[in-house]
């Protein structure tokens, strides 16, 4: 069920981000969940109708992914979020 509200909050940031007007680059956002845990993200937006969602591994970061997605930044527009216990967002992710 916690996999669908995050895969539901996802969704629902993808669309709220394309109806955003697109004039800055690499823009920092937080998310808030519903349980008040803060989630990080950044935003790349694009002159396109396609979103790429990057979300790091492990003990990893939402900054992993800059090189690679700075080679996608003309074709789409780039999402890159910390998950719970990774990078910015809150939570720790070895009390998982």
């Amino acid at each position: 069920m916690a996999k669908m509200r995050y895969l539901l909050l996802i969704l629902a940031l993808l669309l709220i981000i394309s109806c955003a007007p697109q004039a800055q680059k690499k823009e920092g956002l937080i998310l808030t969940t519903e349980d008040n845990v803060k989630l990080s993200i950044h935003y790349t937006p694009a002159d396109s109708d396609k979103a790429i969602v990057l979300v790091p591994m492990l003990n990893h970061n939402k900054e992993s992914y800059d090189a690679f997605s700075s080679s996608l930044e003309k074709d789409f527009a780039i999402i890159a979020i910390d998950p719970r216990g990774h990078g910015s967002s809150d939570l720790d992710w070895e009390d998982f």
